[in-house]
């Protein structure tokens, strides 16, 4: 990877010698986070080089490529957390209403879910009660927390998760 001291006088210089930075970055978040496709993950490290380049302050005294770096970065993660609402929003669909007024769900989604609520465990039972009332896993945690029975996000998520397919 080429360390850029100084700003190039033209954005194609940047390209061309951050091009290797990027896609290292891209290899990196497709591979800790899956569901993150990797051409997506390049095109927003592209957006991010050409935002650092355009803001990037020589008096501030850091090298050119480690400003970049910062932007490339805020770029794909940001990508990255976006991915992640979508990809793991583990709600249920809506019930949706027929021509004749009675309500219905698609086949493949019907489940018993009482059944599968009484077999959780009394924390895991109110940890799928605050995601159905449209708590985030954040807040859950959180709420854990003061609770005495401190957990982290991805605790949380886990174990609902787990509850769900089991």
């Amino acid at each position: 990877m080429a360390i850029m001291q100084h700003k190039p006088n033209r954005v194609e210089d940047a390209v061309t010698k951050l091009t290797p930075m990027i896609h290292k970055l891209a290899h990196k978040f497709a591979r800790n986070h899956k569901s993150n496709d990797f051409d997506d993950l390049v095109q927003n490290g592209y957006c991010g080089l050409l935002d650092a380049y355009d803001r990037y302050d020589s008096n501030a005294g850091s090298a050119f490529s480690s400003y970049a770096y910062q932007w490339i970065w805020a770029w794909m993660n940001d990508d990255r957390r976006k991915a992640y609402k979508l990809y793991n929003n583990t709600g249920f669909k809506p019930i949706e209403e027929t021509d004749a007024g009675a309500y219905t769900m698609p086949l493949d989604d019907l489940v018993d879910s009482n059944a599968m609520i009484e077999r959780m465990d009394p924390t895991t039972r109110a940890i799928h009660v605050a995601r159905q009332q449209g708590y985030s896993y954040r807040e859950i945690s959180e709420a854990m927390e003061t609770l005495g029975k401190p957990m982290t996000l991805h605790q949380v998520r886990n174990l609902h998760i787990k509850a769900l397919e089991g």
